[in-house]
């Protein structure tokens, strides 16, 4: 069965996305520290070490809310 715009609008209000900021925001700055901790001296896959992680957190939180 197809998502509708309705059954997921909820999970996109200001409200719900404020209430998610503190994880999603441990989660960006764990990522950028990992590349940090790399030190810089080879090209980083911004997609692969960031992009898409952060993506699969936010779509993971937002499953799981309640």
């Amino acid at each position: 069965m197809p998502l509708s715009r309705g059954m997921v609008e909820s999970l996109f209000t200001k409200e719900h996305v404020d209430g998610l900021r503190p994880s999603i925001q441990q989660t960006v700055d764990s990522l950028l520290d990992s590349m940090l901790v790399e030190g810089g001296e080879k090209p980083v896959d911004v997609v692969d070490k960031f992009a898409l992680p952060v993506a699969s957190h936010v779509s993971f939180l937002h499953m799981t809310a309640q």
